[in-house]
């Protein structure tokens, strides 16, 4: 079990007036956080905009770092992987194959591994006609299953998938819904992280649901709970 206890964070204000002023105005981003994660947990993560969802992902993926709180993993080598919609953290001009090579190269896999598990990553998401397509040549659907495809192949302890489905058309949503739905069918104790605006789409994939307002959480649902349902949770967003 990963335990997160009292997290915090704050962003403060650099802009020029506060600078004039020399009194930076606090933001406050999250607020004593506490909850527990088990072994493949599907959680979601809802909120309204600016409610800490992308905050909370980037710190249990260790890119920001708590101001106060701890997060406790159950093991030191615990692996994470943040995936967003984030189409500029890919080289444009490389092809499809190129970019997971060059990631492959920085998770420290062997060449005679990599092009096997591109090959087979991409045939299971339904990429493999694009593996010498020039990344932006893409359309936003397959640039992020190509996101997806970083993260399968780097097989981390933890997902932190950050609003993945974003502007996608139904088909696209439904082939990556089938993944992850396939992934926790596989029971590998991974765990899955789901931040979205989709009730739907979170009460298909998780087993629990945490809704976050102005930084702080408002409830935790558990499947099974009688308010795991769109009617009751619809209400806070």
């Amino acid at each position: 079990m990963h335990s997160i206890k009292n997290i915090s964070k704050y962003f403060y204000d650099d802009s020029w007036s506060s600078l004039l002023t020399r009194k930076k105005n606090k933001k406050i981003a999250l607020e004593a956080l506490s909850f527990d994660i088990n072994q493949n947990d599907c959680i979601g993560i809802l909120g309204k905009n600016g409610s800490g969802k992308s905050t909370l992902l980037r710190l249990l993926g260790n890119i920001l770092i708590p101001d106060e709180g701890t997060i406790t993993l159950n093991n030191e080598e615990i692996e994470t992987s943040y995936i967003s919609g984030n189409e500029r953290s890919f080289f444009w001009r490389l092809t499809v194959f190129e970019n997971l090579e060059f990631f492959l190269k920085i998770y420290g896999m062997s060449d005679k591994k990599i092009k096997k598990d591109i090959e087979n990553i991409l045939n299971k998401l339904g990429l493999s006609q694009f593996i010498n397509t020039k990344f932006m040549s893409l359309s936003s659907g397959f640039k992020k299953r190509v996101s997806i495809a970083r993260a399968l192949i780097k097989n981390p302890d933890i997902f932190l998938f950050d609003e993945i489905t974003a502007s996608l058309d139904k088909t696209s949503k439904k082939q990556i819904i089938a993944t992850i739905n396939d992934l926790r069918v596989r029971r590998e104790n991974k765990v899955i992280m789901w931040a979205t605006h989709d009730v739907d789409e979170a009460l298909n994939i998780c087993n629990k649901i945490i809704l976050l307002k102005e930084g702080t959480i408002s409830l935790i649902i558990n499947k099974g709970d009688k308010e795991f349902n769109e009617e009751y949770i619809s209400k806070f967003l």
